[in-house]
């Protein structure tokens, strides 16, 4: 969390006077301060409980949702953890199975998307099958029944056809077996996806991937308001489009960078030497008793 608060912090500053800039200026296509994103959802994005079961839900930089969920999931873990570890793992993948097709019954749109109700209760459901995804990876009698699972291919295709579901497909639990097929790929990957990763062009993403995850929706917003603000709608010419894209894919890199560099770790030191202060203050001591006449 002390990588990502002060990202968020940042990310939230900025988009703060963005939304006056969008409320005197009239530009976009909906209202300023209007659905969820009121000062009241600004603080709840603030201290990363949006998402939690009095929230308001995404809102402000939406993508921070799932930091959100995460977050309520690693505070609940440990109250859950007795449990985790005493039940066999056929009963924890049904009741994760079971959540999940919960929330889809019980969801307004009729599907588990991303950004429904019950967020915190998903993440616990994932964060459960990734858990018994990664473990039997390391048992061998499944890595020997399923060797292909950790080809390069395979997880490539996993992960696109994830990331297909999630874009077009009607509801998003579909994923969830394929999002665990490229966890348990990964786990197991032979030398040609382990040298993927460990290029540096990837490895460099990774290292940006929190800071790239937390201000490119700000890059797309700015791009957005001042799109209405000049041209009065989204740029139409396929080749404007395209080009439009491309700098605004190059400007979120850029973005991440200096995200990363100047504001992400900073804050992680900060918050480690806080976290450090603490620890070694410790307790107050008692004070020393004062001696009275009798």
């Amino acid at each position: 969390m002390g990588r990502l608060f002060a990202l968020n912090a940042a990310t939230l500053a900025l988009l703060l006077p963005l939304e006056f800039l969008k409320y005197f200026s009239s530009a976009g296509n909906t209202p300023a301060f209007a659905d969820t994103n009121t000062i009241g959802a600004w603080f709840e994005n603030l201290f990363f409980v949006q998402t939690w079961f009095l929230g308001h839900g995404p809102s402000w930089n939406t993508v921070a949702w799932s930091i959100s969920a995460e977050w309520a999931a690693y505070i609940l873990y440990p109250a859950l953890f007795y449990i985790l570890v005493r039940c066999p793992a056929i009963v924890l993948v049904g009741a994760a199975v079971a959540g999940l097709a919960w929330l889809e019954s019980t969801s307004p749109s009729g599907t588990l998307r991303l950004t429904d109700h019950g967020a915190v209760l998903r993440c616990l459901c994932s964060f459960v099958l990734g858990m018994l995804t990664e473990h039997a990876s390391h048992s061998p009698p499944v890595r020997r029944a399923v060797p292909w699972l950790g080809s390069g291919i395979v997880i490539f295709l996993a992960a696109l056809a994830a990331l297909a579901v999630i874009a077009f497909g009607e509801a998003d639990w579909m994923a969830v077996p394929l999002f665990c097929a490229v966890v348990f790929g990964l786990s197991v990957a032979g030398p040609v996806p382990t040298a993927v990763m460990s290029w540096r062009p990837v490895h460099r993403l990774g290292v940006w991937s929190f800071a790239l995850y937390m201000t490119h929706f700000i890059v797309l917003r700015t791009y957005k308001v001042v799109a209405f603000w000049v041209f009065g709608l989204w740029p139409s010419p396929p080749a404007l489009v395209i080009v439009s894209l491309c700098g605004t894919f190059a400007l979120c890199i850029a973005v991440a960078w200096a995200a990363n560099r100047w504001i992400e770790r900073p804050g992680y030191r900060a918050m480690r030497q806080l976290a450090e202060r603490i620890r070694r203050s410790g307790p107050p001591s008692d004070p020393k008793p004062v001696t009275t006449p009798a």
